[in-house]
């Protein structure tokens, strides 16, 4: 400014007009920083569930995937310990997670371990951003989310500089559509995506949400979430079926084919839609009727197969199905693993989907 004075007037008016800009442009960029700091939580069980997490880590020394964030990680070790087995569990999965927590817990949770989570040296680190600040529903909840995952992906990378970081997308909650939730949840994806976009080790694992949790209104499926926020096993099998290929591209990890343990999943068939599957692990089911309920609005041509000696055969067809078709066999059939998809391979999106088999 005092090089101003030099200067005309004119040419004050451009410096003070350049500097009044710089300003403009500061104010900007203070507020495209969002600053999440570290929070204790409040709720009353929870330094107990801290005690326990940090436990986890000294328990597993040698774990090669360290699973961090809020209830959907935490409620894998629980719903879902058969996927997880099957998918990861040579890397020894640890639990670093607990349900309810926001990012900014979480930070605090990194901070509070920073001792028994320097002496682990995974080879990755599955996080998730969670719903909990997203759940408020008000603007800026969104950048609380986003942010937050950033600075937990930050610490994360200062503790293991040479592990890869693998971000699963944030669920749908809530049971329609229309709950603002849905919104914040979705700006908070595309916006993790767009601040950790120049971070090499970081990976976003995205997957289709909508179709394989809700109708085709949107709305979720309580079969596949009954409290419409966390899924059950086969959910959470579907969720792996999209993170562990991106693992296995990432890690060198062998390919795996969909999760064979489970008694409902929902399997990819070549075309972008999806196949529901019945595996039965304890006993082959004889059959000679199953009823499929597509929903009152749906229409598809479909195709029932089942595993008989280890290949796939289809045991009847129906064009136009609508409702809740029956299919009539015409023959007893024994099989443990029976499935139902479009003829097409299309997406079949459906609300109350079930396969029932009917025993002789």
């Amino acid at each position: 400014m005092c090089i101003a004075l030099w200067y005309n007037g004119r040419m004050k008016t451009k410096i003070l007009v350049a500097v009044a800009a710089l300003s403009v442009f500061g104010v900007f960029a203070e507020e495209e920083t969002f600053v999440v700091k570290p929070v204790q939580s409040g709720w009353g069980y929870w330094p107990t569930l801290v005690r326990m997490r940090r436990e986890n880590l000294r328990k597993t020394p040698d774990s090669q995937l360290l699973m961090i964030g809020s209830s959907n990680v935490d409620f894998q070790f629980e719903r879902a310990k058969r996927v997880l087995d099957y998918y990861v569990g040579g890397m020894k999965p640890v639990n670093f997670a607990i349900g309810g927590d926001t990012p900014a817990n979480v930070l605090w949770r990194i901070e509070d371990a920073k001792k028994e989570l320097a002496a682990l040296k995974p080879k990755a680190v599955l996080m998730y951003a969670g719903v909990n600040a997203v759940m408020k529903a008000k603007p800026g909840c969104e950048k609380e989310t986003a942010w937050g995952a950033k600075a937990m992906a930050d610490e994360l990378q200062k503790l293991y500089p040479d592990a890869e970081i693998f971000c699963f997308k944030i669920l749908p909650a809530r049971p329609t559509a229309a709950d603002p939730v849905r919104k914040y949840i979705n700006l908070s994806n595309q916006m993790i995506v767009e601040l950790m976009k120049d971070n090499k080790k970081f990976h976003f694992v995205d997957m289709p949400t909508d179709k394989m949790f809700c109708d085709e209104k949107g709305n979720i499926r309580k079969e596949m979430m009954s409290d419409f926020i966390h899924p059950g096993e086969a959910g959470y099998a579907l969720i792996w079926e999209y993170i562990y290929p991106e693992m296995a591209r990432v890690l060198g990890l062998p390919e795996k084919k969909p999760n064979p343990l489970l008694k409902l999943q929902m399997t990819k068939p070549a075309a972008d839609g999806y196949t529901w599957a019945v595996k039965v692990a304890d006993a082959p089911v004889r059959a000679n009727v199953a009823r499929v309920w597509l929903g009152q609005k749906v229409k598809k041509d479909l195709v029932l197969e089942a595993s008989v000696d280890g290949k796939w055969t289809k045991v009847a067809e129906q064009d136009g199905a609508a409702g809740a078709p029956v299919f009539e066999l015409g023959k007893v059939v024994t099989a443990s693993e029976w499935r139902v998809g479009a003829k097409d391979g299309s997406v079949l999106g459906l609300a109350d989907f079930k396969l029932y088999l009917v025993e002789e």
